[in-house]
Formats: C-alpha cells, structure tokens, sequence
C-alpha cells in the first residue's frame, strides 16, 4: 500500500491514538492532527484516496491497541476513562468546526449537485463503528466517513451528538452504580471501586497497593496481570454482575464471632487476645472480620503469608493494629514488610540476620519463634543459645514478642502439652524482656498454667469447637446453604451418582441439590454425611458430584425445587459436618468455594 501521499503529521497522529496509555495528553492532538492534515486544503479527489488509506491504517492500528493497550494500560495505571471524556469532546469540536465553517458549508452546496459516490469511493466506516468507543477512534471514524466531497462535514452533526455522548457516558459511568462511591474516571481505581457491570471501562488498574481491576472488555482467557482477590467476603472482592439467588450461599454472621471473641476473652484472662485472621480469616474475608474483631477490642492479629498482611493493614487503613507474619521474613521480603509496617515472626538465624541487616536507618520490630517440640517452625533450644552468644545479631531489633505452638492442645490430657509448656517457660527465661504468647483457641480452654501475655485464638473464633467437636461457649459463624433443584422418586433397586455407590433398598424420594466439591462440599461426606432440612438432619446419598448431591427427603413433604437446605450452620455445626468427612473445621471453613455467594450480617 503506498502512503507516500500521507502528511508525516498524519501519520504521528496515528501512531499516537495507538498508544493512549503512554501518550494519554496528546491522544486529542493526535485525533486532530489526522483530521486536519490529511482533509485540509486538498482536492477531492486526493482527499478521498486519503482518507481510504487513513481509514485502513488506522483501523489496523487501533487492533493493534486493543491487543497491546490493555497490557499498557494495566502497567501503567493511566485512566482509561479520562482518554474517553477527551476522545469525545475532540470529536465534538473538531465536527462543530467543520459544520460551522463557511468554506466547508459553501463545498458542501456545491457538492450537493453532483452525482452520488459509488459504492467504492465510500471509506471504511463501518468498519470502525465496533470502535468508536475508543479513545479517539471516533475522530478517525470523521475522517473516514467521506461519502461526499466535504469529507466529513455532511455527517458532523451526527458526530457532535456522538462525541458529546461519548464524553457523557464515560463521565456518567463513573459517577454512578459505585458501591463506595470512591471511583473517578480520570483517578486510577481504589479497592471496591469499578465492581459494576457495563461502566467498568471507565477505570483501569488500581495502584500497585490494591488489586488491579480487569476491564470489562478485555476478554478474561487473556491474560492480564492481578492480584488475587483475598476472597468474596474481602475487601478487594469482585461479585458477579449476574447473581442468582438461589445459588449456594455463605452467610457470615459477624455478631456470632464478637460473641466468640467475648468467650474466649472470658476464658483469657488478663491476657492479650490477637485474632489469627491467616487465610483470609479461615476463608471467611479477613477484611471485615478484622474490621469486626477491632470493634471489639482487639489490637494485633496473625497473618501466615506476607500479601495476606499487605492486604489486612489496606483493609484496617490508619488504624494502629499489630500485625505479626507468621512465615517471617522471608528471602526478598524485607522492603515490602517494612513498608506495610508488618512485624515478622522470625523463625530462623537466617531470618534473624536478615531483618536485623534490614534496620538500616533505624530499629524494627520483630517476634521471634521458639520451636518447643512440634518441628515446624521455630528455633530449637540450641539454636536460641547461638543467638543468645552473639546479641549482636538483635542489636537493631526490637524484640517484641516470644512465641511457640501447641501441637495436640485439642486432646487437653496429652502428655505433650505438658512437656511444650515446661520447654516454652524454659525458654523465655532466657528472654526476659519480651511479652510471651502461647495458646492457641484450643490452649484457651487447658487452664491457668498455659496462660502467659498473649494468646492467638483461631479456630474457636469461627466457630470451631476447641476439642474438635461443638462446645457450648461458641456459636456457629459460618452457615452454608444451597437450594434443591429437583426432587425425584428413585425406585427399588436403582442406584444414585456416579459409581453407583448407594442403591434404593426401597422406592426413595431423592432431592437433588445445587452444591458439590467445586462448592466445598467434602468428596469424602457420604456415606455419613447430612445436611439439616425441614427440622431434621437428611442423609446424603450416593456421591458428591462437583456441582451436585442427593439428600434422602422421603416422607419430608417440604422438599421442592427452590427450598434451601443447610450443610453446615447453626443446625449442623461445622465440627460435626468436619468428621462425616473424616476432615476438620479447619479444612471445611478454608474449603469453601468462591461462587457461594457471601452475605453478612
């Protein structure tokens, strides 16, 4: 294709509306430097082959920056709705000018008395109607709508109305359907912001503080870089637009774990209660439950993952938690921990010589693990006397907590919590000065003995009991439900799911229900497993699909497509729905999968 005829002017103009991440001030002038350039002062004749070739240039380009933008845009946080609000109104202005110019106005009744363009001599408009709404790509779409000699100028007030309402709907976009109201298209996207449906365009990535927002056109099997979200019940959680209501849910009962936090307190004593909130507060959105526990009292919480810390000082803002890191300062860690103002449990010489080296211009604080027996993380006995004989090791550091884990507190007569004790007490002899933290949820309950300066309750605080089974003093948080969505008569003889597993020993009713593994239903729940429905707790049968499962509903005349049963709640308490399975609290509660819906109350 020859281009030789094409101003250079026009051809940066081009160039720059192919990439209006980098270049987002000049986008504008790009658009005008095409219109101008390649309409003014030129025969028709010549400007109609320019316009063709603009046309086809310009359309190969803007792919391109459909392809490649997304990639800029999101490694750049530049506001993808800002380039919109000025793309249209360059359109606007541009076509109120041509319509408005005497010149043009005057060629237009000239040209209005020669003969219609065949077909060829239209330019490509069409085909760049699919991308008018890109920035700039309307002022292209002006200079390509060439069907009579005016080039452009019998169509500018069509291009006025669809410049302004470009420019309005980018502006309307994000003012509007923001559930924090904090979202503005020429500022880069804030944690809960750009979560509705079609105005999502409007904002481009958040900074590198918060989770990057996908764009709404951008295809999802392509690849785009994001931080995953902590989970649905988080923060920086991104609902469906599209939401059944009788999809399984979640429901997070937020009063449940203040009174939790109430008992265990009760049961600590004058120790400190930090709230272990690691993997997103045991699946059920550390955000609002650490939110919720603050409320209540509490000042420090545990994190396992340095990102989890990252993303639970952004949920808590100003507010002056402690927040400790269970995994330490790990390799490569130290500027992040530093600047999140997180405290590592150090847990190795190693981790310690390298927080210590990362107190360049001052003294951090720090924790320090002492492994009393459970071989996981931890320095052993001898090891804390390597450190002891060379102080220098700490000397940057302020050493603001001792702590180790019980391994079997859960069996309250086990000889091995005894012998922790007696290693813990043993060790931080050796430290007097620092605050002592040791029980667990489970430790809470083991006596007096077990009390030092700090405990960190888990389990207990969602609901879990701290033996492994329902106590009296916790309630249940976490209640999951999940609608029938067929109820069939199963005859004599046959057999339910996959592998044929369970067979009718006579003619049953059998509710089908919408939730399996892909849900958190445990594989492994049949054949002990039940669910609470109708008054009664129902046995499963057969086994768990991924998306399904059968429950026993004969003689149960409330069992219809809709109705909601229970697989863990109040009725079904979460150890009990754990041990069907042969698994834990732990594992359910962590298990649950995304697509339930979260509600909290």
């Amino acid at each position: 294709m020859d281009f030789s005829p094409l101003p250079t002017s026009s051809l940066v103009g081009a160039f720059l509306l192919a990439f209006p991440a980098l270049f987002s001030i000049v986008n504008p002038v790009g658009a005008s430097l095409i219109f101008d350039q390649a309409m003014g002062g030129r025969p028709r004749p010549e400007r109609l082959k320019l316009a063709r070739q603009i046309g086809l240039y310009a359309f190969l380009v803007l792919l391109g920056s459909l392809l490649l933008g997304g990639y800029i845009l999101n490694f750049f946080g530049v506001s993808l709705g800002a380039l919109r609000v000025a793309g249209g109104l360059v359109v606007a202005i541009r076509a109120w000018g041509l319509l408005m110019d005497p010149q043009e106005n005057e060629e237009r009744k000239t040209s209005q008395t020669e003969p219609a363009q065949t077909h060829e001599d239209v330019a490509f408009f069409p085909l760049t109607m699919p991308f008018t709404t890109g920035p700039g790509s309307i002022s292209v779409a002006i200079a390509l709508s060439s069907q009579r000699p005016t080039e452009g100028s019998a169509v500018a007030p069509f291009f006025i109305g669809a410049g302004l309402a470009a420019a309005l709907v980018a502006i309307m976009g994000c003012s509007t359907a923001r559930p924090s109201g904090s979202c503005a298209c020429w500022a880069p996207a804030a944690p809960g912001c750009c979560r509705a449906s079609w105005p999502s365009f409007c904002c481009a990535s958040a900074s590198r503080s918060s989770p990057r927002a996908r764009r709404a056109w951008w295809p999802s099997s392509w690849p785009l870089t994001t931080a995953k979200p902590l989970n649905p019940g988080s923060a920086s959680a991104t609902p469906s637009p599209v939401t059944d209501l009788h999809d399984a849910r979640l429901t997070i009962d937020l009063d449940a774990v203040a009174a939790n936090f109430a008992a265990l307190k009760a049961r600590a004593g004058d120790q400190e209660l930090a709230p272990a909130v690691k993997a997103d507060a045991y699946g059920l959105g550390a955000a609002r439950v650490a939110d919720r526990l603050w409320a209540e009292g509490a000042r420090s919480f545990y994190v396992a993952r340095l990102a989890e810390g990252v993303a639970l000082r952004a949920a808590l803002g100003d507010r002056a938690a402690a927040i400790y890191v269970l995994d330490g300062a790990t390799p490569g860690a130290g500027d992040a921990l530093e600047g999140a103002d997180l405290i590592p449990v150090l847990n190795s010489l190693p981790q310690i010589e390298a927080w210590n080296a990362q107190a360049r211009s001052g003294r951090l604080k720090a924790a320090l693990h002492l492994d009393t027996g459970m071989n996981r993380l931890g320095l052993r006995p001898e090891e804390l006397k390597v450190l002891l004989g060379a102080t220098d090791r700490l000397k940057r550091l302020d050493l603001d907590l001792v702590i180790s884990h019980l391994a079997c507190a859960d069996v309250p007569d086990h000889p091995m919590n005894a012998r922790q004790r007696e290693r813990f007490a043993e060790a931080v002899a050796l430290l007097p000065d620092a605050r002592k933290s040791f029980a667990n949820s489970a430790g809470l309950f083991l006596g007096e003995a077990y009390r030092f300066d700090q405990a960190r309750p888990g389990i207990s605080l969602y609901g879990g009991g701290p033996e492994g089974r329902p106590h009296p003093e916790i309630r249940a948080v976490a209640t999951v439900e999940a609608p029938i969505l067929q109820v069939r008569v199963v005859p004599r003889g046959e057999t339910v799911g996959y592998g044929a597993t369970w067979t009718a020993p006579e003619t049953t009713r059998i509710a089908i229900v919408g939730a399996g593994y892909a849900d958190g239903v445990p594989r492994a729940s049949p054949p002990n497993g039940e669910v609470w429905f109708d008054g009664a707790r129902r046995p499963m049968r057969g086994r768990i699909s991924m998306d399904l499962m059968a429950i026993d509903v004969t003689d149960c005349d409330a069992a219809r497509p809709g109705a909601m049963v229970e697989l863990l709640g109040p009725n079904l308490p979460v150890d009990d729905a754990a041990a069907a399975a042969n698994a834990t609290a732990y594992e359910l509660l962590t298990h649950i999968a995304p697509r339930a819906r979260r509600i909290y109350r």
